[in-house]
């Protein structure tokens, strides 16, 4: 049985939050991932929306 959990990640610009985010969106049992970040990361918002993951940012 798979269930699903809300994520939320400080720091999710850093080297290590990047890890975390994209480690979570690979595992998809996080739904919604929110994270705290000081500039946008493109890159993990194109992830996100490819796995079917909704990924919020908040700055």
């Amino acid at each position: 049985m798979s269930s699903t959990q809300a994520a939320v990640v400080l720091g999710a610009s850093g080297s290590v939050g990047n890890a975390l985010i994209k480690e979570l969106i690979r595992s998809g049992s996080f739904k919604p991932i929110v994270t705290l970040v000081r500039r946008s990361q493109p890159d993990q918002v194109a992830m996100a929306r490819d796995a079917g993951v909704e990924l919020r940012e908040t700055g």
